[in-house]
């Protein structure tokens, strides 16, 4: 059995897999997902009743199908619909680290892309943002005082990012002082992810000099995922929501890392 699941995936994660293979295959049936999620059926009808109440997928007699009307629904704006209140706190604490006179990058996440809306609606007369997300380069590209760099590089549509020797290239090439990326998961081990293809983005984001500003929510501080970034203990500072217990921010505070709350 082909299990893309299992006990230690996070539920978010989980869901975006299950949409991947409804879209893949048209139409699964409940038995199918079961088998596929290793879950129980309460725990697919419910990310079924979640996914049709986004209009991305129907339920049908003994299944689901793809919802062809409502588009492509990618895993970028997926997430970009999920957890918004803590991302927006989280970008509104990491604004207050930028600077004029800043050449910072901003990773192509959807909690980068609220960051890069809240620089956005602020004043800067000279602020480089370099960046290999095409929405954040967007949301940037008509604001005054905002110098846009993008990496280039091969487009993901799925990811709404650009990566590939290019991006890398770029990425080596280019001066900038401060990195701003999120994670799927954290534990005092390291930051992880479960998009192999960024992976070397993101590792490559590592090289030099720089600060690195992790920015992910506290649902994330109980998640596992299969590929480790980097050590907790290369990262600057993690900008976290208000809901991370006391407990957790102490463990990385004395792994010698800034955590803002």
């Amino acid at each position: 059995m082909d299990v893309l699941s299992d006990k230690t995936r996070i539920p978010m994660e989980r869901k975006e897999a299950m949409l991947m293979q409804i879209r893949e295959k048209r139409f699964c049936s409940i038995e199918e997902l079961i088998q596929k999620f290793a879950v129980s059926k309460v725990t697919v009808h419910r990310m079924l009743n979640d996914l049709e109440n986004d209009r991305l997928v129907v339920k049908v007699r003994g299944g689901v199908r793809f919802q062809e009307a409502a588009g492509v629904e990618t895993k970028f704006s997926i997430r970009m619909k999920n957890n918004n209140e803590q991302k927006l706190e989280i970008a509104q604490k990491a604004l207050a680290l930028i600077e004029d006179g800043d050449s910072i990058f901003l990773e192509s996440s959807s909690t980068c892309m609220y960051l890069a809306t809240q620089i956005g609606r602020n004043k800067f007369s000279d602020l480089t943002v370099i960046t290999n997300g095409p929405a954040i380069g967007d949301e940037l590209s008509n604001c005054p005082g905002i110098h846009v760099i993008m990496t280039g590089g091969e487009y993901h549509a799925e990811l709404n990012a650009l990566g590939g020797l290019l991006t890398l290239y770029a990425i080596e090439k280019l001066q900038f002082k401060k990195v701003f990326l999120s994670a799927l998961a954290i534990s005092p081990k390291g930051i992880m992810t479960s998009i192999s293809l960024l992976l070397d983005i993101k590792r490559k984001l590592m090289e030099g000099d720089r600060e690195f500003n992790l920015l992910i929510d506290s649902s994330k501080f109980s998640g596992i995922a299969p590929h480790m970034i980097m050590p907790v203990t290369q990262l600057k500072r993690i900008i976290t929501d208000h809901r991370l217990c006391p407990e957790l921010v102490k463990t990385y505070q004395d792994l010698g890392v800034e955590v803002l709350i």
